[in-house]
């Protein structure tokens, strides 16, 4: 079996007094509603059901609007990587396309799938995706808006892709878990093409969009949910009772607190990357969307492990861009609480603005 390694992207232990800015999960207060349960009660005693609950799949279904997606087409799993896992398994023994750069478990998920990892670029053009392609591609990976850098496909490159994949018979794997953090969605297959193409699997989930990493709530849209349903029926039999009552109460909730707060966080990952962006031989784009900065320090840095070297001399821990294949860039969160950007970004400052 192939070795895998631990996730360079988990949430870490570290030493007292760093700054935490490399998480991948909505850490500042964000509006939740009061869940009230027994931590075991009647409605645990049986299996759920696979696909999950009516409600929490006609909720997730009505979300989609002006889709025309139903429940039947919506599967609930424990987090949106368990999607992805599912879908990916679809490519077992042959070739997945991934974007580069690329959140970093798309490789090992494809790994464990028993599929090989190709990667591809330009991002998304069908030309690079043409040239990738050989007879043993399965299936391709879009992620927007991408981890790690924010950035989001538009639609007519989504048509364009969902056309390419059609043509050679090639499953689109869209992972749009960052879709509802930015003040304007970004362009999915739900809304470009139509009714769902069946070649084209949805992934999403309450992790991001609703500051609700700790439920383990995500989902994948699929005309075509037979398949899906009956591998989540061996692998993971349903998604937990409590959790999935959970989700209904957050997905339940009037949009306005949400939206402020969503605003609020776009605004300081925009001061944050000016901030970063000032800094000389840092670039700092401002991201389409998301709450991660991806700076380019490769006009600053030489051969330094300069994510090691940020946590161990400076306090502040960063994830290397290495993870997400591109080196020589680091990506930092926006969504921690005030004081701990504050002083994330500060040290980062003060940091780069010497050398390691």
């Amino acid at each position: 079996m192939t070795d895998i390694a631990m996730s360079r992207t988990v949430r870490q232990d570290l030493p007292d007094g760093t700054i935490d800015l490399a998480g991948g999960d909505v850490r500042m207060p964000f509006p939740h509603p009061e869940v009230s349960s027994p931590l075991l009660g009647p409605d645990d005693q049986p299996y759920p059901p696979t696909a999950g609950s009516r409600e929490l799949r006609e909720l997730i279904a009505a979300a989609t609007e002006p889709a025309a997606v139903t429940a039947e087409q919506v599967l609930v799993t424990p987090g949106a990587r368990a999607a992805v896992f599912l879908t990916l398994l679809r490519a077992s023994g042959r070739d997945v396309l991934l974007p580069t750069p690329r959140w970093g478990s798309y490789p090992a998920l494809t790994a464990m799938a028993g599929a090989r990892p190709v990667s591809y670029g330009p991002y998304p053009h069908v030309d690079a995706l043409d040239e990738a392609r050989t007879a043993a591609t399965a299936l391709v990976v879009i992620n927007s808006p991408r981890n790690p850098d924010g950035t989001v496909v538009d639609a007519a490159t989504i048509t364009a892709v969902l056309a390419w994949a059609q043509q050679h018979h090639i499953t689109v794997l869209f992972d749009q878990v960052y879709r509802g953090v930015t003040a304007h969605p970004a362009p999915s297959p739900l809304d470009t093409a139509g009714p769902l193409p069946q070649h084209c699997v949805i992934v999403d989930g309450l992790t991001k969009s609703h500051a609700a990493a700790g439920l383990r709530i995500g989902w994948a849209i699929t005309a075509d949910l037979h398949q899906l349903t009956a591998t989540a029926s061996h692998l993971i039999g349903g998604v937990g009772t409590r959790a999935q009552q959970a989700a209904v109460a957050v997905l339940r909730q009037p949009p306005g607190p949400r939206q402020q707060a969503l605003a609020d966080l776009a605004a300081r990952t925009r001061a944050a990357a000016a901030q970063l962006d000032r800094i000389p031989g840092v670039s700092c784009p401002v991201p389409d969307a998301g709450f991660f900065l991806f700076p380019d320090l490769h006009g600053w840095l030489a051969d330094t492990d300069v994510a090691s070297w940020l946590r161990e001399h400076h306090r502040v821990a960063v994830v290397d861009g290495a993870a997400f294949a591109a080196p020589g860039r680091i990506r930092v969160s926006t969504a921690v609480p005030d004081h701990d950007l504050t002083t994330g970004l500060r040290r980062l400052t003060a940091a780069l603005s010497t050398r390691p």
